[in-house]
């Protein structure tokens, strides 16, 4: 049974290295399965369409709304997001790469408290507190749809999850990001994660998943949140 819609295939037939190719493949037709799953509609029938910004969605399916979800890659390893219809929802999840240039980078592009903040942890804890707000931002901006139209500077989620991120508009002026909720994840040794939703999360489940629930190859896993 073929999950995967022509365009998917095509798209998967334009990424040059073979690791890639399979990884969009596999990810495509787990999200496909677990969006199934949820909508009681056969994966191969589920039909997406794009935002204005790019953000994919699912079309309703005989008149009946469809959940919303997101989806994040890095490093051999896929997340996704899943909420009720009409939800803004967004996740990141990024392999810890520990020869970034993490301080230049915070310099460059974050909000001015954010690049304090990390520079204020313990030596040893810096590389993950730059990655714990690089996946709250892309999360956030995920969660919107408008992605990096947004500069990632306009924005601070440093003092998440224990305070109230604030939102910087275009005069310099912070002001609190009403409405929003964030969680930071763990999915596996080596990898950080965030998860941003609108409103107020009551309940988060978390599922991991191998390759046998799939029918797929065996030793390849699937983690999803």
């Amino acid at each position: 049974m073929r999950v995967l819609s022509g365009e998917e295939l095509d798209r998967a037939e334009r990424l040059v290295v073979e690791a890639r190719r399979r990884h969009f493949i596999v990810a495509r037709a787990v999200l496909r399965i677990i969006l199934g799953a949820y909508t009681d509609v056969r994966p191969e029938e589920l039909r997406f369409r794009a935002g204005v910004y790019g953000k994919p969605a699912l079309e309703s399916h005989r008149g009946r709304e469809m959940p919303a979800f997101n989806v994040s890659h890095s490093h051999g390893l896929a997340l996704y997001a899943i909420a009720a219809p009409g939800r803004r929802v967004g996740i990141d999840v990024e392999y810890i790469r520990r020869r970034v240039n993490w301080l230049g980078i915070a310099e460059r592009q974050f909000a001015p408290g954010e690049a304090a903040f990390i520079t204020g942890v313990p030596e040893d804890e810096r590389i993950h507190a730059f990655f714990r707000i690089w996946t709250r931002k892309e999360a956030y901006l995920k969660a919107t749809g408008k992605g990096l139209s947004v500069p990632l500077n306009h924005f601070d989620v440093s003092r998440l999850p224990g305070g109230q991120a604030c939102f910087v508009d275009e005069g310099g002026l912070l002001k609190e990001m009403q409405g929003w909720s964030f969680q930071d994840l763990a999915p596996c040794d080596g990898y950080t994660a965030a998860l941003a939703a609108e409103g107020k999360v009551d309940g988060l489940y978390l599922g991991q998943w191998t390759g046998e629930d799939f029918g797929l190859p065996d030793g390849f896993e699937c983690r999803g949140d």
